[in-house]
């Protein structure tokens, strides 16, 4: 269940006091792992005795004879500390009363625990990734390095942060805004953050992985390219903008762009035709990948 924003479990118990009317209970349950070793942790946000995982609270005892038939408790998931991967594990509850003397326990009981653990990887690029081994035993990465289009920069690599640029001689010369961020100043592959974030997910099993940039959306199956767009064709490079054509996917529709650009334009799709890289159907141009530079096109 999700209490709180936090993914975990509710332990139930029932129970009953006798001869405590007017005091208070401590109704705690413990968590053990397979050997029926206390789990251990440093969770703040919950009951810990000596660093044993537990979920607890209190019961105002206003009869003689007190019965709760579902006291829970939530504990979670993030406090047990769980091996990564599919593991058994033990549950027990135990009753006290305010002076810690134990007024009963229950049974051990079992379930089985799904946990995942992550370690941080540092590249020499300033970039890093985070690595979970989930508990199905594949295993996630998401990346996070300095854009391949502005290194980092943040600004448009078009008109250099300037939110558009001048074109055109003499009297035809003109201020346009830039096509590419749309007067945003902002790098469009990046969305502005300087960082690139793709994230891989490998089964070992079947030894294959399923990726993701983040940015731009594209998936990809085993370092191909696929999604639900009619036509589409498969291709078999990982580059995150092109996706292997060679060509920058972002349409041009201003001849006078062009200027300062130091990638030639590679592409030209007449009014009326539908363009293969974008799906427009209207008088544009396309460059050469900036990340790739690819010739497949």
């Amino acid at each position: 269940v999700t209490k709180g924003g936090k993914l975990g479990m509710v332990v139930h118990a029932d129970f009953t006091v006798n001869g405590l009317k007017g005091e208070k209970v401590d109704c705690t349950a413990y968590f053990y792992d397979k050997y029926k070793n206390n789990l251990k942790t440093t969770y703040s946000g919950y009951k810990t005795v000596t660093g044993k995982a537990c979920a607890w609270s209190y019961g105002n005892v206003t009869y003689d004879n007190s019965h709760w038939k579902d006291f829970d408790n939530f504990m979670p998931y993030e406090a047990m500390n769980l091996e990564a991967g599919k593991h058994e594990y033990y549950c027990k509850v135990v009753i006290c009363d305010t002076d810690n003397n134990i007024l009963g326990d229950s049974e051990y009981y079992s379930f089985t625990g799904t946990g995942s653990n992550t370690k941080r990887i540092y590249y020499d690029n300033g970039g890093y990734a985070d690595k979970t081994t989930n508990a199905d035993g594949t295993i996630t990465t998401v990346n996070y390095t300095p854009c391949n289009i502005c290194h980092g920069r943040k600004v448009c690599n078009l008109c250099n942060g300037a939110g558009g640029m001048w074109g055109g001689y003499g009297n035809y010369r003109r201020y346009a805004i830039c096509t590419s961020c749309g007067g945003s100043r902002q790098c469009k592959y990046c969305q502005g953050t300087g960082v690139s974030v793709f994230t891989t997910t490998y089964n070992p099993a079947t030894n294959s992985s399923v990726g993701q940039d983040l940015w731009s959306g594209n998936s990809y199956v085993s370092g191909g390219h696929y999604n639900d767009d009619d036509d589409n064709s498969s291709s078999h490079s990982s580059c995150s903008i092109c996706n292997g054509t060679g060509v920058d996917p972002h349409p041009w529709e201003d001849a006078a762009s062009n200027v300062g650009r130091n990638l030639p334009w590679c592409y030209t799709n007449s009014s009326g035709k539908k363009c293969p890289y974008c799906k427009k159907y209207t008088w544009h141009q396309h460059h050469k990948c900036p990340k790739c530079n690819s010739s497949s096109y």
